[in-house]
């Protein structure tokens, strides 16, 4: 197998009947595409005969764990960034063991306007439930905003903004006021606050007692005992938790937010994620910090590092090649103030790359001060720019690349898995055509090459 888009290491496990592998990847967010690929001579039978007739390639678009980025509309959800990211256990025990995200930065973030919940709950042969909320931010700590194993919020919250497939929230819309009731404490259905409608059972106006069992809940105020958004409860004991997604009529405490359910077991999904929405760092026009190229899966990659985060919409047309063209721009999913712009078409060992009318990831979208031109060197596969002299490879371009199986027998009927295929992005014809081979000793005394160029047979460079 091989792993591209990523620096992740899968682990690899085969079913009992030796017909399924399956690839686990560690929890974390993968904004860009991730590649794999099964190897033609390296994936075989269980005999260990025969092999596969070709490598076969899956990709995966650029996702997060899960969903959220499914059902919450872009201009929503994709300036947040998630800080907590939980597969709830069906036991807690938190009031002794620490909380077990598989993401946990909320120590990398700075200040934030916003926060935003995420829950999806499933149970076997039914369809999954899924509530967004987002509010203003309650508290200017990050570290205080996700399961609250230590710290209590009975408060309003404000313009919470709600996407849910579960009947009876109001959704695909902004709530002025709800109310948030976070805590490590028991409680009990008494009213705390004296919010209007509030009633002495389990609801939206409950008082913590001593004890420990947790409660966090998010509620639609105005909607009175159908008031629940979400409800993840009794997390502190060692016993099972209860969670759910809108108001629920409990039997037993004629109460709707699902307090004493002890139901977590009965949901095969049980996902949680809590997003910020940073503010700015800065409002300063964003400057080019560094410009580095490098040979990218289909021609040259400029990774344009800039000082602030910048706005996605502001790239388009914002690059400009000499002496070749830009093929396609894109801003990372991580980092705000990384972008990596696709060339094509260099053929002089220097090029130059103008940026202009990039604008910050800001309100003001500050635009650059001025524009900026590099001059960089045009990247050459390691052995070429080793091997070869300059005036040899002078004007030509790298268009293929490909590792050599040792497997013998390999058959790429369906395709050759090249490493770099710059063919789609020729602007123009060729007169010429060069190869460069390469054999390097397993055990590093020595390496063999050769370059010869020709005039060309052909005016196809598929061909």
């Amino acid at each position: 197998w091989t792993v591209s888009g990523t620096e992740a290491v899968p682990t690899i496990t085969l079913s009992a009947d030796q017909r399924t592998a399956t690839l686990t990847f560690p929890s974390g967010e993968y904004y860009t595409p991730v590649t794999v690929t099964a190897k033609q001579g390296g994936v075989r039978n269980a005999t260990g005969g025969k092999t596969l007739y070709a490598d076969t390639t899956m990709t995966i678009p650029g996702i997060f764990p899960q969903g959220a980025y499914r059902y919450v509309p872009a201009e929503e959800f994709n300036s947040y960034r998630l800080i907590y990211d939980l597969d709830i256990p069906v036991k807690g025990n938190f009031a002794k063991t620490p909380v077990p995200y598989t993401v946990n930065d909320a120590a990398k973030i700075g200040a934030f306007s916003r926060v935003a919940y995420y829950m999806e709950l499933q149970k076997a042969g039914e369809p999954m439930q899924y509530v967004w909320v987002s509010m203003d931010a309650f508290t200017n700590d990050a570290t205080r905003v996700g399961v609250p194993v230590a710290w209590q919020f009975l408060k309003d919250v404000t313009n919470m903004r709600v996407w849910s497939n579960v009947p009876n929230i109001r959704t695909n819309q902004t709530i002025a006021v709800g109310n948030i009731e976070f805590w490590p404490e028991s409680f009990n259905g008494t009213v705390k606050r004296g919010l209007p409608g509030a009633t002495n059972k389990y609801d939206f106006d409950d008082t913590p007692t001593n004890g420990e069992y947790g409660s966090m809940q998010v509620h639609d105020t105005e909607m009175l005992t159908n008031s629940c958004i979400f409800t993840y409860n009794r997390f502190q004991k060692n016993d099972t938790t209860e969670l759910g997604i809108g108001p629920m009529l409990n039997a037993s405490n004629n109460g709707t937010d699902w307090t004493q359910t002890y139901n977590a077991g009965q949901y095969s999904l049980r996902h949680f994620q809590v997003y910020v929405l940073p503010e700015p760092t800065t409002s300063a026009a964003p400057e080019v910090v560094s410009t580095t190229p490098m040979i990218g899966s289909d021609g040259i990659m400029v990774e344009v590092q800039f000082s602030t985060d910048v706005l996605q919409d502001s790239l388009s047309g914002a690059f400009t090649v000499f002496g070749g063209r830009v093929t396609s721009v894109e801003r990372d999913g991580a980092d705000f103030s990384l972008v990596r712009v696709h060339v094509t078409g260099v053929t002089a060992d220097t090029f130059r790359l103008a940026i202009d009318g990039v604008k910050a990831n800001t309100s003001t979208a500050a635009p650059m001060a001025s524009p900026v031109t590099a001059t960089l060197d045009r990247p050459l596969p390691a052995g070429i720019a080793e091997h070869v002299p300059a005036s040899l490879r002078a004007g030509y371009v790298p268009i293929y690349s490909v590792n050599v199986p040792v497997t013998k027998g390999v058959n790429w009927r369906n395709g050759v898995p090249y490493s770099l295929d710059a063919t789609k992005g020729l602007p123009y014809g060729f007169d010429r055509v060069a190869y460069y081979f390469e054999q390097v000793r397993k055990d590093g005394t020595g390496t063999n090459f050769v370059w010869t160029s020709f005039d060309a047979w052909t005016n196809d460079a598929t061909r």
